[in-house]
């Protein structure tokens, strides 16, 4: 009798586990669609601490352009590869190929629409995050596979850069040391969310011929860097937290870097959790949700 209850609690755990991470959030992962809600939350959270009010325009722009670049790549991965597509989110583009490209137009004339409502400066600062998409797309099509070794970084960049045009557009006040340092932790961890993500994929990306920083540093030299910008991010949040804890506002901002570096430490030590069903891409993209917590 014992044996049979034993046997039905991780059935049961199983079965939860697949119905929210192998059910619909699947698919709103597949396209993009938390990586788009986290970016808005994300600029929502600058906005807070840079003491910015963000137009809905700016907001809706931003949505349309990360969801954009994130459906172009995925596209440009599933049209340009010899191989067959190994993952969900890229079956899902390579099997809807068209539908999504439609989409994709539709969305980047959207966004040019709505742009002619944003502030000048916002134009100026979203001009030169796009030519950085732009040359992100222009190496991964003229370069080698083999010698493209900074997606991750660019990446990293392109998304935390695009998270920032709004609140830094529209500042009336120079940016503290302490907003600077918090700026560069956001940096850091999107950076070192895409490196376990290709920790986690270095298979799969092999054999797809995909590039990334881990190919090219190899999976050891990979894990010490992972576990060296955790560590760090921790460390200086940690820090920041109590040295800034008579401002309320950037106090809590660090505490919430820090839970986000925390979430993004166990997605990394417990691969025999995070590796099923892809719980780790979920759950690294979800972490931009965090900053909800002060919002």
């Amino acid at each position: 009798m014992n044996s049979k209850k034993t046997k039905s609690i991780p059935l049961r755990r199983d079965f939860f586990c697949n119905l929210l991470f192998m059910g619909w959030y699947r698919y709103v992962n597949a396209l993009s669609l938390d990586v788009v809600a986290g970016a808005v939350i994300s600029t929502l959270f600058f906005a807070r601490l840079l003491a910015v009010k963000m137009p809905t325009e700016i907001m809706v722009t931003l949505a349309l352009a990360v969801w954009t670049i994130y459906t172009f790549d995925h596209l440009w991965d599933a049209y340009r590869s010899k191989h067959p597509m190994l993952t969900f989110r890229h079956q899902i583009h390579q099997k809807h190929f068209r539908k999504l490209a439609f989409m994709t137009v539709l969305s980047l004339l959207a966004g040019l629409f709505l742009m002619q409502r944003l502030p000048g400066t916002t134009i100026s600062y979203g001009i030169a995050i796009s030519l950085m998409v732009l040359f992100y797309f222009l190496i991964t099509g003229w370069l080698s596979t083999t010698t493209i070794y900074h997606k991750e970084i660019l990446i990293a960049l392109i998304y935390t850069g695009g998270v920032l045009v709004g609140p830094l557009s529209l500042r009336h006040h120079p940016i503290s040391p302490t907003e600077v340092v918090l700026m560069v932790q956001f940096l850091l961890l999107a950076f070192v969310n895409l490196l376990i993500f290709a920790y986690y994929e270095s298979d799969i990306d092999r054999l797809q011929q995909f590039p990334s920083l881990l190919a090219s540093i190899g999976s050891k030299m990979s894990r010490y860097l992972i576990v060296i910008t955790l560590s760090l991010i921790a460390t200086i949040s940690l820090v920041l937290v109590f040295y800034t804890i008579n401002d309320h506002i950037v106090a809590s901002s660090y505490s919430i870097v820090l839970i986000m570096t925390g979430i993004l430490t166990l997605v990394f030590y417990f691969p025999r959790i995070f590796a099923v069903n892809d719980r780790f891409r979920f759950v690294g993209d979800a972490i931009f949700f965090v900053p909800l917590l002060v919002l």
